[in-house]
């Protein structure tokens, strides 16, 4: 796991030799760019990627390549731990 401050860490932590990310869980709002513009940006480098996305303000996921068959789920906020390792937990399931 690398927890990242920021949008544009979290793409510098990507260029990290031979590190793949299997979830990325996001907020949307970030510093720099939202959290959807993250994920899309993830999405077209690892199209397997499974994206947890937490809002108290996003209402859907357009955008996030769900027509390209990508794993995205939203978790609203505020949520209990429970919630966010059931959300973790069923993305990872869906590969």
């Amino acid at each position: 796991m690398i927890a990242c401050p920021s949008a544009e860490l979290a793409l510098e932590a990507l260029e990290a030799p031979g590190w793949e990310p299997d979830l990325l869980v996001t907020d949307e709002t970030l510093p720099g760019m939202s959290g959807t513009e993250l994920a899309r940006v993830l999405l077209d480098r690892l199209p397997e990627l499974r994206v947890l996305l937490c809002s108290g303000y996003v209402l859907s996921l357009d955008g996030l390549g769900q027509e390209r068959g990508a794993r995205a789920s939203l978790l609203p906020k505020p949520f209990l731990p429970p919630m966010l390792d059931r959300a973790i937990h069923e993305l990872l399931e869906s590969r």
